[in-house]
Protein backbone atom coordinates (compact mmCIF):
# COMPACT_ATOMS: atom_id res chain seq x y z
CA UNK A 1 0.00 0.00 0.00
CA UNK A 2 1.65 3.07 -0.86
CA UNK A 3 0.83 6.89 0.54
CA UNK A 4 -1.15 9.11 -1.80
CA UNK A 5 1.46 12.33 -3.22
CA UNK A 6 0.18 14.58 -0.92
CA UNK A 7 1.13 12.76 1.89
CA UNK A 8 4.56 11.42 0.86
CA UNK A 9 5.17 15.55 0.33
CA UNK A 10 4.13 15.70 3.60
CA UNK A 11 6.12 14.00 5.01
CA UNK A 12 9.26 14.42 3.36
CA UNK A 13 9.24 17.89 3.43
CA UNK A 14 8.52 17.59 7.12
CA UNK A 15 11.42 15.51 7.75
CA UNK A 16 13.53 17.79 5.46
CA UNK A 17 12.92 20.76 7.18
CA UNK A 18 13.30 19.22 10.87
CA UNK A 19 16.99 18.06 9.82
CA UNK A 20 17.85 21.89 8.92
CA UNK A 21 16.93 22.98 12.09
CA UNK A 22 19.06 22.57 14.97
CA UNK A 23 18.71 20.13 17.72
CA UNK A 24 18.14 23.15 20.20
CA UNK A 25 15.32 23.76 18.32
CA UNK A 26 13.25 20.56 18.59
CA UNK A 27 10.16 21.76 18.99
CA UNK A 28 10.00 24.38 15.97
CA UNK A 29 6.37 23.77 14.10
CA UNK A 30 6.76 26.34 10.80
CA UNK A 31 2.92 26.39 8.76
CA UNK A 32 2.32 27.98 5.50
CA UNK A 33 0.16 27.36 2.37
CA UNK A 34 -4.02 28.09 2.53
CA UNK A 35 -6.71 26.24 1.23
CA UNK A 36 -4.93 22.58 1.16
CA UNK A 37 -4.03 23.59 -2.45
CA UNK A 38 -0.07 23.74 -2.14
CA UNK A 39 2.28 21.24 -2.94
CA UNK A 40 5.82 21.36 -1.30
CA UNK A 41 7.97 18.92 -3.16
CA UNK A 42 12.11 19.65 -2.24
CA UNK A 43 14.18 21.56 0.30
CA UNK A 44 17.55 22.76 0.65
CA UNK A 45 19.70 25.09 2.68
CA UNK A 46 21.64 27.21 1.49
CA UNK A 47 25.11 28.62 2.61
CA UNK A 48 23.89 31.71 4.21
CA UNK A 49 21.48 29.70 6.65
CA UNK A 50 17.91 30.71 4.32
CA UNK A 51 15.82 27.64 3.43
CA UNK A 52 14.28 27.61 -0.08
CA UNK A 53 11.28 25.56 -0.31
CA UNK A 54 9.61 24.75 -3.65
CA UNK A 55 6.68 23.74 -5.20
CA UNK A 56 3.46 24.78 -6.76
CA UNK A 57 -0.09 26.51 -6.04
CA UNK A 58 -3.49 27.24 -7.57
CA UNK A 59 -2.34 30.95 -6.40
CA UNK A 60 -0.20 32.49 -4.26
CA UNK A 61 -2.77 34.43 -2.53
CA UNK A 62 -2.29 32.22 1.12
CA UNK A 63 1.08 35.06 1.24
CA UNK A 64 1.14 37.40 3.86
CA UNK A 65 0.47 40.80 1.87
CA UNK A 66 4.13 41.75 2.72
CA UNK A 67 5.83 39.04 0.92
CA UNK A 68 7.76 40.46 -1.96
CA UNK A 69 6.69 38.21 -5.02
CA UNK A 70 9.32 38.30 -7.61
CA UNK A 71 8.46 36.80 -11.64
CA UNK A 72 11.04 35.13 -13.24
CA UNK A 73 11.38 35.73 -16.93
CA UNK A 74 10.06 33.86 -19.43
CA UNK A 75 12.46 30.46 -19.51
CA UNK A 76 11.43 28.84 -22.22
CA UNK A 77 9.55 25.69 -20.94
CA UNK A 78 7.20 24.04 -23.13
CA UNK A 79 3.96 23.35 -21.35
CA UNK A 80 0.67 24.00 -23.35
CA UNK A 81 -1.26 21.76 -22.17
CA UNK A 82 -1.23 22.52 -18.41
CA UNK A 83 -3.32 23.19 -15.69
CA UNK A 84 -2.38 27.04 -15.00
CA UNK A 85 -1.00 26.60 -11.67
CA UNK A 86 2.08 28.50 -10.05
CA UNK A 87 5.16 27.09 -9.59
CA UNK A 88 7.32 28.98 -7.04
CA UNK A 89 10.41 28.89 -4.49
CA UNK A 90 9.67 29.81 -1.04
CA UNK A 91 12.42 31.20 0.57
CA UNK A 92 12.73 31.45 4.30
CA UNK A 93 14.94 32.32 7.26
CA UNK A 94 17.08 30.18 9.16
CA UNK A 95 14.17 30.06 11.35
CA UNK A 96 12.04 29.14 9.54
CA UNK A 97 9.54 31.35 10.94
CA UNK A 98 9.92 34.24 7.97
CA UNK A 99 9.70 34.28 4.21
CA UNK A 100 11.75 36.06 2.92
CA UNK A 101 10.26 36.20 -0.52
CA UNK A 102 8.78 33.85 -3.05
CA UNK A 103 9.72 33.82 -7.00
CA UNK A 104 7.18 32.54 -9.01
CA UNK A 105 7.16 31.18 -12.69
CA UNK A 106 4.27 32.80 -14.79
CA UNK A 107 1.18 30.67 -14.07
CA UNK A 108 1.03 27.96 -16.16
CA UNK A 109 4.77 27.56 -17.11
CA UNK A 110 5.25 24.55 -16.10
CA UNK A 111 3.05 21.91 -13.98
CA UNK A 112 5.04 22.43 -10.36
CA UNK A 113 8.80 22.64 -9.64
CA UNK A 114 9.73 19.26 -8.22
CA UNK A 115 13.36 18.75 -7.47
CA UNK A 116 16.30 21.66 -6.43
CA UNK A 117 19.99 20.99 -6.90
CA UNK A 118 22.72 23.12 -6.48
CA UNK A 119 26.79 22.10 -7.73
CA UNK A 120 28.25 22.75 -4.28
CA UNK A 121 29.66 20.26 -1.95
CA UNK A 122 28.26 20.09 1.41
CA UNK A 123 29.49 22.75 3.61
CA UNK A 124 30.92 24.90 0.89
CA UNK A 125 29.80 28.10 -0.05
CA UNK A 126 26.29 27.41 -2.37
CA UNK A 127 27.11 27.16 -6.14
CA UNK A 128 24.61 27.44 -8.86
CA UNK A 129 21.05 26.16 -8.11
CA UNK A 130 19.31 24.08 -10.72
CA UNK A 131 15.99 23.37 -10.97
CA UNK A 132 13.25 20.81 -12.56
CA UNK A 133 9.32 20.52 -13.15
CA UNK A 134 6.59 18.43 -14.76
CA UNK A 135 5.29 19.66 -18.25
CA UNK A 136 2.46 18.30 -20.17
CA UNK A 137 3.35 19.51 -23.89
CA UNK A 138 1.85 17.81 -26.79
CA UNK A 139 5.54 18.15 -28.63
CA UNK A 140 7.88 17.66 -25.42
CA UNK A 141 5.71 16.98 -22.25
CA UNK A 142 7.92 15.06 -19.85
CA UNK A 143 9.73 17.57 -17.25
CA UNK A 144 12.42 20.21 -17.70
CA UNK A 145 15.57 20.83 -16.49
CA UNK A 146 16.96 25.02 -15.87
CA UNK A 147 19.87 26.73 -14.69
CA UNK A 148 19.00 29.65 -12.20
CA UNK A 149 20.73 32.64 -13.22
CA UNK A 150 21.62 33.45 -9.31
CA UNK A 151 22.02 31.65 -6.32
CA UNK A 152 20.35 33.71 -3.31
CA UNK A 153 23.48 34.09 -1.83
CA UNK A 154 25.49 36.55 -4.58
CA UNK A 155 22.24 37.77 -5.47
CA UNK A 156 18.13 36.61 -5.91
CA UNK A 157 17.56 34.89 -9.30
CA UNK A 158 15.48 36.94 -11.88
CA UNK A 159 15.11 33.29 -14.53
CA UNK A 160 17.03 31.06 -16.12
CA UNK A 161 19.96 30.65 -17.90
CA UNK A 162 18.61 28.44 -19.86
CA UNK A 163 16.13 25.65 -20.06
CA UNK A 164 16.43 21.97 -21.57
CA UNK A 165 12.80 20.29 -21.60
CA UNK A 166 13.09 16.85 -21.83
CA UNK A 167 10.66 14.75 -23.35
CA UNK A 168 9.36 11.59 -21.71
CA UNK A 169 5.88 9.76 -22.13
CA UNK A 170 3.04 9.75 -19.57
CA UNK A 171 3.05 7.09 -16.80
CA UNK A 172 6.61 6.05 -17.38
CA UNK A 173 9.58 6.23 -15.18
CA UNK A 174 11.45 9.47 -16.55
CA UNK A 175 8.34 11.22 -16.31
CA UNK A 176 7.26 10.24 -12.68
CA UNK A 177 10.78 10.50 -10.84
CA UNK A 178 12.76 13.12 -13.02
CA UNK A 179 15.80 11.09 -13.12
CA UNK A 180 18.48 14.15 -13.20
CA UNK A 181 21.36 15.42 -11.42
CA UNK A 182 24.22 18.28 -11.71
CA UNK A 183 27.91 18.02 -11.32
CA UNK A 184 30.51 19.99 -9.37
CA UNK A 185 31.55 21.35 -12.85
CA UNK A 186 27.77 22.11 -13.87
CA UNK A 187 27.56 19.36 -16.42
CA UNK A 188 23.33 18.06 -15.83
CA UNK A 189 22.73 14.26 -16.73
CA UNK A 190 19.62 13.22 -16.95
CA UNK A 191 17.09 10.31 -18.46
CA UNK A 192 14.00 10.89 -20.97
CA UNK A 193 12.03 8.86 -23.30
CA UNK A 194 9.68 5.90 -22.38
Amino acid sequence: MSFPHTMRTIILVAGLLSALVSTAQTNLVTYAGGAGNEVFNDVVQISNGDVLVIGVADALDWLPNNVTVVTLNDPGISNDLGTGRTPFILRLDNTLQHILGVYALPPGAAEDLRYIKTTNEPGTPTGDIYLSGTTEDSNTGGYFIGKLDNNFVNGAPTGFVWVNNVKCSAGEYPKSYQPWDVGSDGKVVYAYGD
